[in-house]
């Protein structure tokens, strides 16, 4: 089993696109009011009809990075973790012309 953080990021949704492809079954972290639309959006487009399929490999669990009780919830049994999370804000980023 796979275990993915930042599932429903730019490049987790990606990651597991590409990871069901290959036949893997995967576990992967997503916040409690995370929205998996975008994951469905990203494999309808790489899978067309067929990927209803591709999204049954994945088993969703709710959790936080910053939560070391549902990381190893989450990573129990699993023998790879693809970390994709990651903290991005563009608070202090200054634009130069």
């Amino acid at each position: 089993m796979i275990f993915v953080t930042g599932s429903t990021g730019l490049l987790g949704t990606h990651i597991l696109a590409e990871l069901t492809k290959r036949g893997h079954s995967v576990r992967a972290l997503k916040r409690k009011n995370s929205d998996v639309t975008n994951v469905e959006k990203v494999f309808a487009f790489y899978f067309g009809q067929g990927s209803a399929d591709f999204l049954k490999k994945i088993t969703w669990v709710d959790g936080d990075i910053t939560d070391v009780v549902s990381l190893e919830k989450g990573m129990k049994g699993c023998d790879v973790v693809y970390h994709c999370a990651a903290l991005v804000s563009f608070k202090d980023v200054i634009l130069k012309n």
